[in-house]
């Protein structure tokens, strides 16, 4: 086994450790609960405001790019529920609508401030932010990843209105918005490694190791955990009802367990300058 490959070997299960020491599958845990609870009042003040400028059947086609990545069950409880929102008797903007942003961006700035103490556990750092600061810092992480949400699936409901079925159902195009969404991801998560953790003087990185990985890492995962939901558990058989919350939630576990494992990856090569290996790739 060459030099190189045993370091990165070896970096790899001191990751595998740490992780396992900080207890990040507790912390992705939390940031589970708070991302379900944020993400009904989402929907219903998303379908209000798109309401405005598109129709309901338009946000359903552009989320088609997501199908197959998303658990089966997951993705029917989302359309479902858009389904049921914008059937409603009123789906403009409406007080109800804005309470319900008011709910998921609390839930959401949850959701934010536990992974950005899963961050900080990542890196053995203490939380020196103020109060103000701190919350400054999460509401705006949690504002941009929004943003950032409602942007790319509004793009995509537009070209959709514009763009004939026939073309959006080609491998092509849908490559193409796997590639758009990737991009959009790694900025994110550019974004959220550098400015979540409490770190001094931190490097700034578009691309990091860490966000590549928890990239590839997140998707095949996403793949994994919907082809073990569709061939082998029976979530509606074990939950009832609650078949669809449960496997949503386990997504977003796995999703908030993979963006603090990409941390845990950036802070271990900035904890071991002797793997140039792996500095090298960052």
């Amino acid at each position: 086994m060459s030099d190189p490959t045993s370091r990165a070997l070896r970096a790899a299960q001191r990751v595998w450790r740490s992780a396992s020491s900080d207890h990040l599958s507790l912390v992705a845990a939390g940031v589970a609960f708070y991302a379900l609870l944020s993400l009904f009042p989402a929907l219903g003040f998303g379908v209000a405001l798109y309401g405005l400028v598109a129709d309901s059947n338009d946000v359903l086609r552009a989320l088609e790019v997501v199908r197959g990545v998303v658990p089966g069950d997951a993705y029917a409880l989302l359309t479902d529920q858009l389904i049921r929102i914008s059937e409603g008797p009123d789906t403009a903007l409406s007080v109800g609508a804005v309470v319900g942003l008011a709910l998921a961006l609390w839930s959401a700035n949850r959701g934010t401030k536990a992974l950005l103490s899963g961050m900080n556990i990542a890196y053995d750092e203490a939380e020196r932010r103020g109060f103000v600061e701190l919350n400054l810092v999460s509401l705006a992480l949690t504002a941009l990843i929004a943003v950032s949400g409602c942007l790319a699936i509004g793009g995509f409901t537009l070209v959709h209105t514009w763009v004939p079925d026939t073309l959006t159902k080609t491998p092509v195009w849908r490559s193409g918005q796997g590639l758009v969404l990737w991009v959009v991801a790694q900025g994110l998560l550019g974004i959220l490694y550098r400015f979540g953790p409490n770190r001094r003087r931190p490097a700034w990185r578009w691309v990091s190791v860490g966000a590549v990985l928890a990239s590839v890492a997140g998707v095949a995962a996403s793949l994994v955990f919907s082809a073990y939901v569709e061939h082998f558990a029976n979530y509606n058989q074990t939950f009832g009802a609650l078949g669809g919350v449960a496997i949503t939630m386990t997504w977003f576990w796995l999703a908030a367990f993979v963006v603090l494992l990409g941390a845990e990856i950036d802070a271990e090569i900035d904890r071991a300058p002797a793997t140039p290996a792996l500095r090298e790739v960052a």
